[in-house]
């Protein structure tokens, strides 16, 4: 249920919302995150892919200098070996073999290649000596099968099996000219068979990679791809702002439908039901943004009709209740009304169990006095005096006896006609709790529908589901205490019942017992007369008085009877009262309950007319 405390939150949450930065501001910015975090992606894998092409360019210009300087150097040893053969020619014509190969080998000592003149050859026999080196001249004779580089590669021994294979290529380390640097080398190496002689030359790596990295292309491509990387670092920075002002722009324009949405939403927590979203730009939009603010719409109309609603079953829970309250005060005035007819029937049975007691006395009294007769019939002549005047008491007793049956019996009925009332009253009453039961009906089918409108309102009408919740457990519980009610009831009209059965024997035992009284006064009176003549009639007296004890008997244990059923309805009076009391507490429940339910009612008012609808 809302209230001035909810509504202090609500504006709290709205004022804290107003300080929060603009979320097309917060949108434009992940954007533009997402847009840079893409652009760095995209140079980063650029200049990746960049770096790879240009690693893979300088493989394959390596690999084809070293192609380029293998296909030399075997072209240089094959020259070196035609140097060589003319020299073998030339000792065929004339001169020794030792002058040719002195001569063939300074020819090759002096022998260079290359742009720089780098180039040179070396000779080992086949037997792994050094024939000739320029560079090495101070080993010349030494016999090298046993030379090994730092990788333990046996040089002479691999070149000599390349040379015997018809030449080839072989890779190791070997100091360079300096004397000092070792570098990879590639050197090619052929045997010259006529004199057993194996030229090999080569060229070190490192020279290869060096005529590789002062290569004009490679730094026409690193330039290539440093322009391509700078355009793509601008065209990145470009798009970023261009997607920064297009994105803010159009959240910009969404933001001002959510905030259009916003103050709308700010009015009905306030209270304010009365307008709606008419925006018609927004509206004619074929987009999310116009179902959202028609949903909003909407929303309102189904709160406003809600709280309209609610305001009627508010008020009609309210009529109701005060109603109830009315029908309520008129059964515990009933049920007043019947505690008093109780009291008077339980006074009454009381005095009936006391001129029953007396009727005893007097027929033990009577008992008593024909037996006596019976005793003393023999002095009857003597006493006959004394008998009149006894006779004369008797029939005035048996007469007021006779008087105190007649006004059992209107007692007896005055009892009846109160119990018929009260059965009346309690039918009355069963009407009236029918009333209140309908009206419990009704009013748990309005929490019920309470309910369900607080549950479409959602949020919103949370509080008013939690009233209405409490109106259904309260209609529920009186319909339960009207259940009890009606069972009470049904217990007092069994037991009235009961109490009218037992009157009616009460009347009918009454009746005999007036017609026997009737009879005993017409024998009095006959005794009366026949008292002149009760010597001569003695035999006749006795007879009489025969009869008359075993009709004091009959009447004794007919009094009995009516002494148990006067008892019987003292006991039912007392439960009857007991019942009233039960009823009256219980109506006063139910009054306390309405009036309970009379003052939710007026606050569930009372808050629904904060809102203006």
């Amino acid at each position: 249920m809302l209230n001035k405390n909810n509504v202090k939150e609500v504006n709290y949450c709205f004022m804290e919302n107003k300080k929060i930065k603009s979320l097309a501001n917060k949108l434009s910015l992940i954007i533009a995150g997402i847009v840079l975090l893409i652009c760095v992606l995209l140079i980063g894998t650029s200049t990746w892919i960049f770096n790879n092409v240009e690693g893979t360019m300088e493989e394959i210009l390596y690999d084809n200098t070293l192609n380029c300087y293998k296909t030399e150097i075997k072209s240089e040893v094959q020259s070196a070996i035609s140097l060589v053969n003319y020299y073998y020619e030339e000792s065929k014509k004339g001169i020794t073999e030792e002058t040719a190969k002195k001569k063939a080998c300074e020819a090759l000592r002096n022998l260079r290649y290359g742009n720089d003149a780098s180039g040179y050859f070396w000779i080992d026999d086949t037997d792994y000596n050094l024939v000739m080196h320029p560079v090495l001249s101070d080993q010349e004779g030494d016999n090298r099968y046993d030379l090994t580089d730092k990788n333990g590669t046996k040089i002479i021994q691999k070149i000599m099996k390349t040379a015997e294979s018809g030449g080839g290529y072989n890779e190791f380390y070997f100091t360079k000219s300096d004397g000092k640097t070792v570098a990879p080398k590639v050197a090619y190496s052929e045997e010259f068979k006529q004199w057993n002689w194996v030229i090999t030359t080569g060229i070190y790596i490192d020279d290869i990679n060096n005529i590789v990295n002062s290569s004009n292309d490679i730094s026409r491509i690193t330039k290539i791809f440093k322009g391509a990387t700078i355009f793509m670092i601008i065209e990145g920075i470009i798009l970023i702002i261009i997607t920064m002002v297009i994105s803010y722009i159009l959240i910009k324009r969404i933001c001002n439908v959510i905030n259009i949405v916003k103050e709308k939403l700010e009015d009905v927590a306030n209270g304010d039901l009365t307008g709606q979203i008419d925006n018609t730009k927004i509206l004619k939009r074929n987009d999310e943004l116009s179902v959202i603010v028609n949903n909003t719409n909407e929303t309102i109309n189904s709160f406003k009709n809600s709280i309209t609603k609610a305001k009627d079953t508010a008020c009609d829970v309210n009529k109701n209740s005060d109603n109830i309250n009315e029908m309520t005060n008129s059964a515990l005035d009933a049920t007043t009304q019947i505690a008093t007819a109780i009291e008077g029937i339980a006074g009454d049975a009381t005095t009936q169990a006391n001129a029953v007691n007396e009727v005893v006395n007097n027929m033990n009294l009577m008992h008593n006095n024909s037996n006596q007769i019976n005793n003393v019939v023999t002095d009857v002549n003597s006493y006959i005096n004394d008998l009149d005047n006894n006779s004369h008491n008797m029939k005035d007793k048996v007469q007021s006896m006779s008087n105190s049956s007649n006004e059992m019996t209107t007692n007896i009925s005055e009892i009846s006609n109160k119990i018929n009332d009260t059965n009346k009253a309690i039918e009355k009453m069963s009407n009236i709790l029918n009333a209140i039961e309908e009206i419990a009906s009704q009013t748990n089918l309005l929490a019920l529908n309470a309910s369900i409108e607080a549950a479409r309102a959602g949020e919103a009408g949370r509080g008013f589901s939690v009233v209405a919740g409490n109106i259904k457990v309260l209609a529920e519980n009186t319909s339960n205490e009207l259940n009890n009610i009606k069972d009470i009831i049904n217990n007092l009209t069994s037991s009235f019942d009961e109490c009218t059965n037992s009157i009616n024997l009460v009347v009918t035992t009454n009746d005999n017992n007036v017609k026997e009284i009737s009879n005993v006064i017409d024998s009095f009176n006959i005794l009366s007369d026949g008292i002149t003549n009760t010597k001569s009639k003695i035999n006749e007296i006795t007879n009489l008085t025969n009869s008359m004890a075993d009709t004091m008997d009959n009447v004794v244990n007919q009094i009995d009877d009516v002494e148990k059923s006067a008892e019987n309805t003292a006991a039912a009076t007392e439960e009857v009262t007991a019942s009233s009391e039960e009823l009256t507490a219980l109506m006063n429940t139910v009054n306390e309950n309405c009036n309970k339910m009379h003052n939710i009612s007026i606050d569930l008012v009372n808050d629904l007319n904060r809102f203006t609808v």
